[in-house]
C-alpha cells in the first residue's frame, strides 16, 4: 500500500477542478409555483403518505381504513396549522398530536366536559359516505336535527 506524502496531496490539490467529462446539460426544474403547492396542501390534493400510528397504552383500536381516513385528516389539519385535533370518526372522539401523527387517547362525549388543548376539530367521511350534520350531532351527544 503506497501513501502520498504531504507535498504530493498538496501538488493533487492545487491542480484545480478538472471536468470528467464533457458539457452538461442542467437538470430540468419543477415549474410549480410555491403558491401552487400550498394551495394543493390545503385542498388535501398532494396527500403526504405519511401513516397515523395509535399510542401504546391509549386504549383506541383502529382497523387500516379508519387509520388511512385518520391520516387523510391529518393531512388536513397539518395544512391548515393545527397542532392538536379532535378527531370525530365512526361515533368516536380521538385525540391527535398533528406533529408526529399519533392517536394519543379518547376524549369522552358523554356528558357535559371541556376538552382543553386542541386547535382544530376534524369530523371523518364515514367509511363510503359523507358525514352529515346529523352524524356530527349524534357524535357528540346532542339531539337528531329536526325534520
Amino acid at each position: 500500500m503506497s501513501m502520498l506524502g504531504a507535498g504530493a496531496l498538496l501538488k493533487l490539490l492545487g491542480s484545480g477542478i478538472r471536468a470528467i467529462a464533457g458539457p452538461s446539460k442542467p437538470a430540468a426544474t419543477d415549474t410549480t409555483s410555491f403558491e401552487e403547492l400550498l394551495k394543493r396542501a390545503r385542498e388535501n390534493d398532494t396527500p403526504s403518505g405519511s401513516p397515523v400510528r395509535v399510542a401504546g397504552g391509549s386504549g383506541v383500536t383502529l382497523n387500516e381504513n379508519q387509520l388511512a381516513r385518520v391520516a387523510a385528516a391529518a393531512d388536513k389539519a397539518e395544512a391548515a396549522g393545527a397542532a392538536r385535533a379532535l378527531v370525530l370518526i365512526d361515533g368516536q372522539a380521538l385525540m391527535l398530536d398533528v406533529g408526529v401523527r399519533t392517536i394519543t387517547g379518547r376524549a369522552s362525549l358523554e356528558g357535559t366536559n371541556v376538552h382543553a388543548g386542541f386547535d382544530a376539530v376534524i369530523s371523518v367521511e364515514s367509511e363510503g359516505s359523507a358525514a352529515t350534520s346529523d352524524d356530527l350531532l349524534k357524535a357528540l351527544g346532542g339531539v337528531k336535527a329536526a325534520a
